[in-house]
């Protein structure tokens, strides 16, 4: 005959009470120092304060030498005469568009015009930041209505403090692409639908 052998498992409910078994061995207080004061030690030291000498001569040789002065847009050339054409802003969308219900509301290939669902609040003037005649023309118009300036090239910071306001630089010419500008001064504004943009030679500007 085999013999049979029964295990009882015993499992304690959930509700059970908790008790306390009290300390068992010998415990040890946390003798771990705190990473703030461990940090603060390390940088007061000579290698952290080596490191943080290094920092600081690298900040300020980006700001004696740059100066933040963002590289120049290209392919951007004087204006030399008069010239008013319009833009269409449209885009070609390259996916399918929807809604927050999953509904697709335009579809990929279809046209889209920003400018029917929106009204630009300003005009847009792009001009070259180095000279000073374009930058004084700029500001005439800023003061007078709502003007964004946009730099294609110039310091905007040493700009923004002589005249106390606010300039725009077109980083790697994002704008000056998107809109097929190719002269400054020039100034953009909307027009129904569609975008006028006016090219006027920097003899000519009026304030």
């Amino acid at each position: 005959m085999k013999r049979m052998v029964v295990s009882l498992l015993f499992v304690t409910p959930l509700y059970a009470e908790i008790k306390d078994f009290g300390v068992f061995g010998t415990t040890f207080p946390i003798k771990e120092k705190n990473i703030i004061t461990v940090l603060k030690s390390k940088m007061h030291a000579s290698q952290g304060k080596e490191l943080l000498a290094k920092m600081e001569e690298k900040r300020s040789k980006i700001i004696k030498e740059e100066h933040y002065q963002p590289k120049a847009v290209e392919e951007i050339e004087p204006t030399l005469r008069v010239n008013s054409y319009l833009f269409d802003p449209s885009i070609s969308l390259s996916h399918d568009l929807f809604d927050h219900q999953g509904t697709c509301f335009y579809k990929r290939g279809d046209s889209l015009n920003p400018l029917a669902h929106m009204t630009l609040s300003k005009e847009y003037v792009f001009i070259d930041g180095t000279r000073s005649k374009q930058v004084q023309w700029a500001r005439k118009k800023q003061q007078k209505a709502p003007t964004m300036i946009v730099l294609v090239s110039g310091d905007p910071l040493t700009l923004m403090k002589e005249h106390q306001t606010h300039l725009y630089f077109d980083q790697e010419g994002a704008m000056t692409r998107r809109f097929n500008l190719t002269h400054v001064p020039c100034v953009m504004r909307q027009e129904g639908k569609m975008l006028r943009i006016t090219e006027v030679p920097e003899e000519e500007l009026v304030p």
